[in-house]
């Protein structure tokens, strides 16, 4: 009987991390594990840890622990997998996104100053290389800061603010909630594109796009700290491969060109190089030297 008591429990386990500054841990979780901050300071998705305090993660979910001063973190569950980020090009990662708030909270104090709008930055890149965490941690480090910032997503794979096949918008007010996500406290404004790809029907994408960025002028206009705090715009990724001749790619361009004119974006987050040019190649580019918080994978195009 004892045995068959013993063999019924679930076996969990323990895992203690020490992270120095600028350094991550990445984990991905199979089954519910808490995240427990011990000592230090620590973020995920510029979402500040309580010391003491059990983060609770259901399964299915991945993040990053971020530390700028160093901490030490405590991982329990069985269905948890976690592994630190040491590399110099992982820690420059932190750096790059500091600077990048460090360069729109400047550009949202001209704002407040002037009374005149604020930044509207679009992060575009392939799949899977990290532009909805970018624009997570960017919106949650104002919110940090009393902005209030619009959050747009229109990506219509994987979008953030509500489900997939749409794309949306909605105004933040506080950090990401690690447990709840954004929340619809705010009122998101939401369009059924219908499909996880804008190539399905590019013409529809275009015109439901310009109808949010309407919307969002909008309630822009009407509300001076949104006015201000500009836009966050996430866009869907692309396949590293051409597989298909490129023309999936030329479409994403396409796709781009449009977001980036329905809203007036000033500021254009490529990752990585090779995606780059093409980005270039739809605006003329303001000449400018390479700023500090540019690196050998995400590159900033200002735009006229």
């Amino acid at each position: 009987m004892n045995g068959d008591k013993d063999a019924s429990k679930v076996l969990t386990v323990s895992r203690a991390y020490s992270l120095e500054k600028y350094q991550m841990l990445r984990y991905e979780v199979s089954s519910p594990s808490t995240i427990t901050l011990i000592s230090g300071t620590a973020e995920i998705y510029g979402t500040e840890l309580v010391t003491g305090v059990e983060l609770h993660i259901p399964a299915g979910q991945r993040g990053t622990v971020a530390t700028f001063h160093g901490c030490k973190v405590v991982v329990h569950g069985y269905g948890i997998a976690a592994y630190l980020l040491s590399s110099s090009e992982d820690q420059d990662i932190l750096h790059v996104y500091m600077n990048l708030h460090a360069s729109l909270e400047s550009m949202r104090k001209v704002a407040v100053e002037e009374q005149g709008r604020g930044p509207r930055v679009l992060v575009c890149g392939h799949e899977s290389v990290g532009k909805s965490t970018l624009c997570r941690t960017l919106a949650s480090y104002a919110a940090r800061r009393k902005h209030k910032p619009i959050l747009v997503d229109v990506n219509v794979g994987l979008n953030q603010v509500c489900m997939p096949t749409t794309i949306a918008a909605v105004a933040i007010t506080k950090p990401y909630d690690l447990m709840e996500g954004w929340g619809l406290e705010e009122d998101p404004l939401v369009f059924c594109f219908g499909h996880v790809d804008p190539d399905s029907n590019l013409n529809l994408f275009r015109e439901q796009v310009n109808r949010l960025a309407e919307q969002v002028n909008i309630r822009s206009e009407n509300d001076t700290k949104l006015f201000t705090s500009g836009c966050i715009i996430n866009m869907g990724g692309f396949r590293k491969d051409d597989i298909d001749g490129g023309a999936s790619k030329d479409k994403g361009i396409q796709a781009i060109r449009a977001t980036a004119a329905a809203f007036e974006v000033s500021e254009a987050l490529t990752f990585y190089s090779a995606f780059s040019s093409p980005v270039r190649n739809l605006f003329r580019v303001r000449q400018q030297p390479k700023p500090a918080h540019e690196s050998a994978w995400l590159m900033v195009v200002k735009l006229n």
